[in-house]
């Protein structure tokens, strides 16, 4: 996986989503290759161990992919906030995300992770 790292500057570690797939797929591994429970496991949770080992935050650059399914990103982000055990202000203070093709992306990953937060927390 140390191929799949870009180092941008300083203080981040930058991943790019493309270099996992260009096609995100379902939710779980079960319902079909690149699903959001893979990249989790195999892609993002290692960088982000990577990155906070470090004392970096993890840039993570959603562009040049098909698209994303919600359950994709839910699973993904959503589980990298239940995995960390963190809430989600202090997992957001750790993370940078981009996406110039969608900005809507944005908002729809801060959902899930807030949603994942609170579901933590209760």
């Amino acid at each position: 996986m140390d191929q799949l790292f870009k180092y941008s500057d300083l203080s981040s570690i930058d991943i790019y989503v493309s270099d996992f797939t260009l096609a995100p797929g379902p939710r779980l591994k079960v319902h079909g290759p690149n699903s959001g429970e893979q990249f989790r496991d195999e892609f993002l949770i290692p960088n982000w161990k990577k990155a906070m080992d470090a004392g970096k935050k993890l840039k993570i650059d959603l562009d040049g992919t098909a698209g994303y399914a919600s359950p994709f990103l839910e699973e993904s982000f959503g589980g990298l906030l239940r995995f960390a055990n963190k809430d989600y202000e202090a997992m957001m203070a750790l993370l940078d995300f981009k996406s110039d093709d969608d900005d809507y992306l944005l908002v729809r990953i801060s959902r899930f992770m807030k949603k994942a937060g609170e579901m933590a927390a209760a």
